[in-house]
């Protein structure tokens, strides 16, 4: 039974947030596809690092509050609902395109691992090569899998141990200080490069934390974001989203400062920009992220994400066409491979998600990962 006086919300659609991933994916395909503004698509993944945290505590939130437990059994299955599938069928594509000669990079069995198992991003790190073409961005699933395997037994300890959600909070962000402090101390003392901060769980965990502490402190799913004025938090969002967008170009992400604690100015950002978003749908940037063409880009993101490379390097190869051609193409090709998966395999999974959710989770509500 619930706990006595526990008001658990019943969580559906939340406002925008498709939007938001249909942002964050039209960031990293603009940043892939080399167009015009040298956009670095690594603040795109900050976005679904946030969002996963932010869906994925706010559904635990929900279902320990009307149940007063957790099903990890159920968790664990609906992410393997979730994440699996599309991932493996990418990965078959990625191999497809290899042998078929439409990519050129050799593909081997180490490689292929590393896809599978959820060890790129640490594969990467490594410097070593065999990763199928263009699915290098199996690094932030594997972030976003070390995350998920090890936080809902986090959060049920946190649960019972530690009731109060200002000290869950508190202890959440302490680990997001020790990790901001491991990353400067890698980048100015120990002399590490940019990629084994930009790529590894242990130095990008904070992003996803900090989407949890949203959802524990601040959510607009529970009416916890409150502010004086009215007037308060659009200002707020309009200094975070300045703020946020200073990093998506190469001339801020390519220092020192940007790979330590420009990754939690971004995070931080991104609160009051999720608070505004979601509570204010009908304003003008609500009403673009919920348009039903952008927000339906949301639900194909994740399977975009994964696969976008590989067609966007394919119509490199094969086709020699202005880049702008080539672009286009490998963007539509995207769309309708995505828009297949999702027909053919993703909504069939999310019924069966939904029938595992003791939190009524919605079939719109599943966080797609960047990485993503």
């Amino acid at each position: 039974m619930p706990s006595a006086g526990t008001a658990a919300p019943r969580v559906g659609l939340i406002p925008s947030l498709d939007g938001l991933r249909a942002l964050s994916v039209g960031i990293v395909f603009w940043a892939h596809a080399h167009l015009p503004g040298d956009m670095r698509g690594g603040t795109g993944v900050t976005v679904f690092f946030f969002l996963s945290g932010y869906l994925i505590t706010t559904l635990m939130r929900v279902e320990h509050d009307r149940f007063d437990r957790i099903s990890l059994k159920d968790f664990y299955l609906r992410r393997v609902l979730r994440i699996f599938p599309p991932m493996y069928i990418a990965i078959a594509l990625g191999v497809l395109l290899t042998v078929v000669g439409a990519l050129t990079a050799p593909v081997t069995a180490g490689g292929l691992a590393a896809s599978a198992f959820f060890f790129a991003n640490y594969w990467k790190i490594a410097g070593l090569e065999g990763i199928p073409d263009g699915l290098g961005v199996l690094w932030s699933l594997a972030v976003e899998e070390h995350y998920y395997l090890l936080f809902p037994l986090l959060y049920v300890l946190l649960r019972k141990y530690l009731p109060n959600r200002v000290h869950q909070a508190i202890l959440l962000a302490a680990v997001c200080c020790g990790v901001l402090a491991w990353r400067c101390w890698l980048i100015f003392e120990a002399g590490a490069g940019s990629v084994r901060v930009y790529y590894g769980t242990d130095t990008r965990i904070d992003g996803i934390l900090l989407g949890a502490i949203f959802a524990i402190m601040l959510n607009p799913v529970y009416g916890e974001f409150k502010l004086p004025t009215r007037w308060l938090l659009p200002a707020l969002a309009s200094i975070s989203a300045v703020a946020f967008a200073t990093f998506m170009f190469v001339r801020v992400v390519d220092t020192p400062e940007a790979y330590t604690w420009g990754y939690t100015v971004q995070g931080l950002a991104l609160i009051p920009i999720f608070a505004y978003v979601i509570t204010r749908p009908t304003s003008w940037v609500g009403r673009i992220l919920n348009w039903k063409p952008i927000a339906f880009l949301g639900v194909l993101s994740y399977v975009m994400y994964l696969v976008h490379v590989p067609f966007l390097r394919s119509a490199e190869h094969l086709l020699q066409l202005p880049h702008k051609v080539e672009v286009g193409i490998a963007a539509l090709a995207t769309f309708l491979f995505a828009w297949g998966v999702n027909r053919s395999v993703e909504r069939p999974l999310a019924r069966l998600r939904k029938k595992l959710s003791h939190a009524g989770e919605s079939t719109t509500l599943l966080p797609s990962t960047a990485a993503r």
